[in-house]
């Protein structure tokens, strides 16, 4: 960090996705299965952004 602190919210985050990235790694699922997972995840998130979006409008 530029003042010498780090983060604890930031530091789980880094050390939860090094230790997915890791996992994946080792397992080494399909790719198509990555990307329907992802797609997923993109789409159930737009999906309660447009539905949240919609709500704050009301």
């Amino acid at each position: 960090m530029a003042n010498g602190r780090s983060n604890s919210t930031t530091d789980l985050i880094w050390c939860t996705g090094q230790k997915l990235r890791q996992h994946l790694d080792h397992v080494q699922p399909p790719d198509t299965l990555v990307m329907v997972l992802v797609a997923l995840i993109v789409g159930v998130g737009t999906g309660l952004g447009a539905v949240l979006f919609v709500w704050l409008l009301r």
